[in-house]
């Protein structure tokens, strides 16, 4: 099989067996959600924190895992109350496994969250981000995520100085421009 890039210039071996691999991967991905509905993986981890998401909360958990391609350093979820809740039993129904640690540790009325999600990515020493993770970071910030980078910098290991910058990045273009400029610095003190 021959594989082609979007100018007609033919893919070589190793990235069609890379590109194949990604298809692979997010159609099951997809499907599982299509097939089973939300994932009890994102429910589980939303009701561990007491607090269950909207709907559009879902739908923009479900699309940034299904349009990643790399393994982020993490995930970062700013909720915002809703104001409405959901009852205990109705938000554990379709949870498989032992519920019954959550059932103890929940309220009878869970309180349903909205909100935000960017992906963290932390580089230390060199901050250069290789082609395919620029390219699943230029195609979750162009659907609205954000995309925060951190930077850590050593000055000295031993006396545990380190140097932590840090950029939210919201347009595609910023990607461009690795190592980053204009990066503010953090007093390690405050994120520690």
């Amino acid at each position: 099989m021959r594989l082609f890039d979007e100018s007609g210039k033919e893919i070589p071996l190793v990235g069609r067996r890379y590109k194949l691999e990604m298809e692979r991967w997010k159609n099951e991905h997809i499907d599982n959600v299509k097939k089973r509905g939300i994932p009890r993986r994102i429910k589980g981890i939303f009701l561990k924190r007491g607090v269950f998401p909207s709907l559009d909360m879902y739908g923009k958990t479900i699309n940034l895992i299904s349009l990643l391609e790399v393994a982020t350093d993490g995930i970062l979820f700013k909720l915002n109350k809703t104001g409405e809740f959901i009852d205990r039993k109705k938000a554990l129904s379709g949870m498989k496994g032992n519920t019954n640690i959550l059932l103890n540790e929940l309220p009878e009325k869970i309180p349903i969250v909205s909100g935000d999600i960017e992906v963290i990515e932390i580089k230390l020493g060199k901050s250069n981000l290789p082609p395919h993770q620029k390219r699943s970071y230029r195609n979750i910030i162009q659907e609205g995520y954000g995309f925060r980078f951190f930077h850590v910098n050593i000055i000295s290991f031993a006396r545990n100085e380190f140097e932590i910058r840090e950029k939210l990045l919201t347009n595609p273009s910023e990607l461009k421009s690795f190592p980053l400029k204009n990066v503010k610095s953090l007093n390690v003190d405050d994120v520690l």
